[in-house]
Order: C-alpha cells, then sequence, then structure tokens
C-alpha cells in the first residue's frame, strides 16, 4: 500500500495530482486546509492538503491479477489493509465514546467541573500578564540584533525556545561575518535547530525473539491511545504479529478500551495484575514480533507510584521504553517528570497533543537539558492517523511556523 500527501491550491487540482501521481483507483482519506508559512513565518494563502493511498495491488496490472486470482481460490473477496485501516478508525472512535459517555461518574465529573468564571477569567489575566511580560523581556534582549537575526530570535522565543538556545543559534552566524542573505539565516537557523533534537528511526522486529515496549508517562497524557496507534500501523500496514499487554488496572475502563481496540483490530491481548503475570504473558506471546505493554499513568511525585511502574518493567524487561509526554506541558513540570521517572530508564520520548499545545519550543529546551531520543510525534485521537515518527528537520520547520509540520 502507498500512501501520499498532495498539496494545492485548490481541492480540484490536489485531487488530480493524487490521480496522476497514485492512478484512478486511489483512495481519498482526508481532506484538510492547512496554511503556508514562509520565511520568519509569515503565512499566506491556506491551501488544501488531501491524503491518498492506493493498494500495491492496482500499481502493476499483473500483480491485480494475481491478487484477483488468490481471492477467487479462498472463496471470497480480502480487505485491503488500507479499508482494514479506514473502518478500524472509525470503529475504535465510536466504542471509545461510547464507552466514555457511559462510565462518566459523578466522582468523575465532579473532578473534572469547570472552574467558575470569575476563577477562570482571573486565571486568563495572569496568563495575559506573564505573556506580556515574557515578550517585553524578549524583546528587549533581541534588541541589538541586526534586523534578520532579530527576526530569527523573535520566531524563536515566541515558540517558548528559551533566549540562551535563541542566542546560541543565532550568534555563531553573527560571527562568521559572510553577509548571510535573511534566506540563508532562515535556513541555517533551522539546521542548527534540527541539529540539537536527536531523533531514533522507527522500531523494528528483533529476529530472533519479540521485541518488548514499553510506554511510561503521567496521567492523561495518551499513553493507551499512541499504543493503539502504533499496533494498528504495526499489525495492518507493516504486517507484523503484535500482541498487547496492559498492566494498567488503576484506571477506570483502561482495560476495557484496549481490549475494545484489540478485538476490532484482531491483535491478541492480556491483562498483567501483578508483576508476577508479566513472564507468563511474555511467554504466552513469544511467537509474536512485537510486544506492546501498557503501563498506568502514574503521579511523578509520588514515590510509591512510581515504584509499582518500576516492579512492572523489571518483570517485563522491555527493550524499549518511551516515556509519554505531552507538550501543552509547561518545561517545569516536563523537567519535573523526566527528573523522577528516570529509575525506570526510559530511552526513547514521545510527545503527544501537539495539537493542543499553543508553542512548540518546550520540546528542544527539554531535549537540550536530557538528550534522549524523541521517537514518535502524536497530534489528535484519530486512529492510527494521528502520529508521526519524529524527524528533527520537520520539528524545527514546525517550531520556526508554529504550525504542524506535515499533520
Amino acid at each position: 500500500m502507498k500512501i501520499k500527501k498532495f498539496v494545492a491550491p485548490t481541492l480540484k487540482e490536489a485531487t488530480e495530482k493524487m490521480k496522476k501521481e497514485l492512478g484512478e483507483n486511489a483512495i481519498l482519506l482526508n481532506t484538510r486546509t492547512v496554511p503556508v508559512s514562509g520565511v520568519f513565518n509569515v503565512k499566506g494563502r491556506a491551501q488544501y492538503e488531501i491524503t491518498g493511498a492506493v493498494d500495491d495491488e492496482f500499481t502493476h496490472a499483473a500483480a491485480a491479477k494475481r491478487t484477483e486470482s488468490a481471492r477467487e481460490s479462498a472463496g471470497g473477496p480480502e480487505e485491503s489493509p488500507l479499508a482494514a485501516l479506514q473502518q478500524l478508525s472509525e470503529r475504535f472512535g465510536q466504542e471509545r465514546a461510547a464507552a466514555r459517555d457511559q462510565r462518566i461518574t459523578a466522582a468523575a465529573a465532579a473532578e473534572h467541573a469547570p472552574l467558575s468564571a470569575a476563577w477562570q477569567n482571573e486565571l486568563d489575566d495572569l496568563k495575559r500578564s506573564f505573556n506580556d511580560l515574557r515578550e517585553e523581556i524578549s524583546a528587549g534582549k533581541g534588541q541589538a540584533l541586526p534586523a534578520s537575526y532579530k527576526k530569527v530570535y523573535s520566531a524563536l522565543v515566541s515558540q517558548e525556545i528559551t533566549e540562551k538556545i535563541a542566542m546560541n543559534i543565532i550568534l555563531p552566524m553573527m560571527n562568521a561575518s559572510q553577509g548571510f542573505s535573511a534566506t540563508q539565516i532562515y535556513d541555517r537557523s533551522v539546521k542548527s535547530l534540527a541539529d540539537l533534537i536527536p531523533v531514533v528511526g522507527e522500531s523494528k522486529p528483533l529476529r530472533k525473539r519479540s521485541k518488548i515496549i514499553a510506554f511510561v508517562g503521567p496521567t492523561g497524557v495518551g499513553k493507551t491511545t499512541t499504543i493503539a496507534k502504533l499496533s494498528a500501523i504495526f499489525s495492518l500496514v507493516k504486517k507484523m504479529k503484535v500482541a498487547l499487554i496492559s498492566a494498567d488496572t488503576f484506571r477506570i475502563a483502561a482495560i476495557d478500551q484496549l481490549q475494545t481496540f484489540a478485538t476490532i483490530a484482531s491483535i491478541d491481548m492480556d491483562v498483567a495484575y501483578k508483576p508476577k503475570d508479566m513472564p507468563l504473558l511474555l511467554k504466552k506471546f513469544s511467537g509474536k514480533d512485537v510486544i506492546f505493554v501498557d503501563t498506568a499513568g502514574r503521579n511523578q511525585r509520588n514515590p510509591k507510584e512510581i515504584a509499582q511502574l518500576e516492579k512492572i518493567l523489571a518483570a517485563a524487561n522491555p527493550d524499549e521504553v518511551h516515556l509519554v509526554l505531552s507538550a501543552t506541558a509547561s518545561l517545569r513540570t516536563m523537567r519535573d517528570v523526566m527528573k523522577r521517572f528516570s529509575s525506570l530508564s526510559p530511552n526513547r520520548i514521545i510527545f503527544s497533543k501537539l495539537d493542543e499545545a499553543s508553542a512548540y519550543g518546550n520540546i528542544v529546551n527539554l531535549v537540550v537539558d536530557h538528550p534522549i531520543p524523541i521517537s514518535y510525534l502524536t497530534m489528535g485521537q484519530q486512529v492510527p492517523d494521528d502520529i508521526q515518527p519524529a524527524d528533527n528537520a520537520a520539528i524545527a520547520h514546525m517550531i520556526f511556523n508554529g504550525a504542524l509540520a506535515d499533520a
């Protein structure tokens, strides 16, 4: 299956591009408008972005014939990975919404009740005052810079990149004294920013045994949904044998949510109620290519809860430990999570909820201090669409432009 995005000034032109490259059998998966950002975040007219896909069987006539023959011999049509992904996304979304509506308790409703209007207004005023103060400080520090460099500085600090990192990107170019043009300054700044962002390639199965991939993080960052996205991609697109183990026995309906997805996607799943259950389940799924382990979201400031996670991970002995962090969190909170989850030895970071974040600079601020590579970015609830493998150049462009890259 081939999947590709196409961008054009009109929907018709974008569709024509898709048909020209992928053929008449291409299927339209998604359509949205995207802003066009230029140098220094100058946004132009919105364009149309569509996501198209075509099964490999349609790329060559011979392949099509073989596919048809195989279907006839099997006695019926076989659902394509593309169709399975579309159906999976729709059904899982419906099941998750229904389950959520049914399980909201009075206690949960009270816990998530909105602030009173007076408190909300006071909070909004405080945020505005803080942002105004930060902009004044940042503007003062950048006043001495030449105009072209000041634009780069302003673009960075407006995305909450620290002033220190911003100046460390700018000063080497200024000291070079080569009279760079505005475009060269922008391109070099993007590259310098990208060089600060460690990333790691997508997970690949091991040859002789199952690869065990665990996910940890604080509450509410989207670990379970992230696992659903990745397991759908690994199973339906990459054709790997996948199993799920849930060790999240603390959150209401967490097991039901993952079980619903596993049933829809025809993926094996089981539950580890205690650390001692883990070795038995790993043995049960030893024939799988990848085993995803979902853990409970824990309060990083509660040592007992972190200790419980340590026991689960010790029993699982994972090859990869992905720490999931919300891009909406403050830098102070991110650093606190990193410090207190360090005993779990995370070797990957996933940044979630990019679609909810007002700025992306804390991604860089964090990994400069804690150089653990980023594995994935997530930006929504759709399974399996709203996830991307981390790419440092794309992240750098996203920060400069203040908009999601190729989302």
